[in-house]
């Protein structure tokens, strides 16, 4: 067995899901209304060859022999209530030992809750009883993460009741699991096309769960993006809505980089839950790929060293593109290289339908060992981990004497370095290098619209110059540019990766908390102005206008809709 780098990868799933099927004669009929139909439609689309087609392709490629198989023991009733209510575990229980034809017939009073065969109990209690399983060996140090491939899913099930496919709400009690045995805050990131409204709810009041979503909105308006949580749990959730035309690689991966990691890295999660929902294959062209599923699992898993637990959450009709999509998450828990994937240093993350239209994403920490050539001052592609996002002279201020020195900077995805020399090479970053400029949690400011800045560079004209303010405990810097163009371009660049977006969090090493959000939404938002140009490009113009106005406003999280962070 092969080991994922940092430890042993976990792996779940059992045969008695795919019990979980609709009772015959479930589906829609001319006696109901048109919505009852479209519900119970919905709830048919958790084919459970899909299921099948995944344990297939993750078991033919090899990559469940490398796992540690875990079993999917039933969860108890007392475990279900640390999530759900009373009424809603014993309401299950009653409806799974009806008969099939009295059973049907209370389902389609509600058809809009959910459907249940003979054998779904038992899979709905397998199904988060291997999420309770795997999150307690991920906690323990025995595994180092984990992939449940869980059937019924349960991102839609709320406290008091089901919805849909799911049942009980697998990733929730899991989370709520995990603060029980000790943990001190858990994380959830749910990657589905839709909006988790069952995750959501669970931990609406509670701070110690930090949820964070990006979902398409079907309208034109920013769908859930408002609520932001209740009572002491109010700045704990985030949810960015996307049009439905910007569902890209690109538009889920700047979510990721603008607000999921700057919000992670602050609130230091013990453990990393990850709702994988696989319905982007339905929606083709608009949704992640693969790919970019990929990518975004690969940046998450940096906020907690790999420690995560994912957790598929239904969703895609297609069971050849879904098991793809497993399999690619199984591959990242498992380190597997991906020579496509730009996070991991290849030509880019993004399929052909959003190539060109990244918003200046983050790179690999890890070193590409082939040399690169030396960049032109215009180059702006990248083919190495070490991605060259710009290069060229500038002057920059001695900390100790105020003297200028012409120095030639070079840009990648995690740092601006200066060189005496117009050298660079990617396999010897360090060689020849003057000095370095950590971009982790940097703020940049152009002197020229920060007055109370302009006596710290001591020169007459301060329209061209950069002030790059370093995290608690690192160095100022203040840099010439030869024109107030230039700076400016240096400057949107710069934020694009580490800088302004982290200012609001990791910068000021603030405690993550409604004000500390707030903050973040902002930083958000001075991205979309900085990057006008390009969220244009990616779909983003007709909400780009109002997030802007709601954050010129002030009011609640911006002024948008109260909160609204959608995008």
């Amino acid at each position: 067995m092969s080991p994922s780098p940092n430890g042993f990868t976990g792996l779940s799933y059992d045969v008695s899901s795919l019990r979980h099927s609709p009772p015959p004669g479930w589906g829609p009929s001319s006696d109901v209304s048109s919505s009852v139909n479209a519900a119970i439609s919905l709830s048919l689309t958790d084919h459970k060859s899909c299921h099948e087609s995944a344990v297939d392709m993750i078991t033919g490629t090899g990559q469940a022999a490398r796992c540690v198989k875990q079993a999917c023991n039933p969860i108890n009733d007392h475990e279900l209530l640390l999530v759900h209510t009373a009424a809603h575990v014993e309401g299950v229980k009653a409806l799974g030992q009806m008969q099939q034809g009295k059973r049907a017939h209370q389902m389609k009073k509600k058809p809009h809750e959910f459907f249940m065969g003979d054998g779904t109990e038992e899979a709905a209690r397998k199904s988060a009883g291997g999420v309770v399983g795997m999150c307690r060996q991920v906690f323990s140090g025995r595994l180092h993460n984990g992939f449940c491939l869980s059937r019924p899913p349960g991102s839609q099930a709320s406290p008091s009741s089901s919805s849909s496919c799911c049942i009980f709400n697998n990733v929730a009690v899991g989370a709520a699991t995990l603060l029980q045995q000790g943990a001190s805050r858990v994380m959830i990131v749910d990657l589905s096309r839709s909006f988790p409204a069952g995750t959501v709810s669970c931990f609406s009041s509670d701070p110690n769960v930090l949820v964070f979503s990006v979902h398409c909105s079907t309208s034109s308006k920013f769908s859930k993006s408002s609520f932001t949580g209740v009572g002491p749990g109010v700045g704990y959730t985030c949810n960015v809505s996307l049009p439905a035309h910007s569902c890209t690689d690109s538009s889920y991966l700047s979510a990721i980089c603008s607000l999921a990691l700057p919000l992670g890295a602050s609130f230091r999660p013990d453990v990393l839950l990850i709702s994988c929902g696989f319905d982007h294959s339905d929606h083709s062209p608009y949704g992640l790929t693969v790919d970019g599923y990929k990518d975004c699992l690969r940046l998450l898993l940096r906020l907690t060293r790999g420690r995560c637990v994912a957790v598929a959450e239904g969703g895609g009709t297609r069971p050849p593109s879904v098991a793809a999509y497993a399999a690619g998450v199984v591959g990242v828990l498992l380190g597997d290289e991906d020579k496509e994937s730009r996070v991991k240093g290849g030509k880019s993350a993004l399929s052909p339908r959003t190539k060109g239209k990244s918003l200046g994403l983050l790179g690999s920490p890890r070193k590409n060992k082939s040399p690169s050539p030396r960049p032109s001052s215009s180059s702006t592609s990248s083919s190495s981990s070490d991605a060259i996002i710009r290069c060229g002279w500038m002057s920059k201020q001695g900390h100790l004497i105020k003297s200028w020195r012409r120095r030639y900077f070079v840009l990648t995805s995690r740092s601006l370095g200066y060189y005496a020399h117009e050298t660079w090479d990617s396999s010897n970053p360090g060689k020849d290098q003057r000095g370095c400029i950590s971009l982790y949690g940097a703020v940049v400011d152009t002197l020229a619209d920060k007055p109370a800045l302009k006596l710290l560079s001591g020169k007459k004209d301060r329209s061209n110059c950069l002030y790059i303010v370093g995290r608690s405990g690192e160095k100022d810097f203040v840099i010439e540019a030869k024109d107030r163009m230039e700076a400016e371009e240096w400057a949107q660049q710069i934020r694009g990766l580490w800088g302004e977006v982290k200012e609001a969090v990791m910068g000021r090493r603030l405690r993550v908390g409604r004000e500390e959000l707030k903050l973040a939404v902002k930083g958000w938002a001075i991205v979309v102005l900085a990057m006008y140009g390009r969220m244009a490009a990616n779909g983003f113009t007709e909400n780009v206008g109002e997030v802007v106005e709601g954050v010129g406003r002030g009011g609640g999280w911006g002024g948008v809709g109260n909160g609204s962070v959608g995008l």
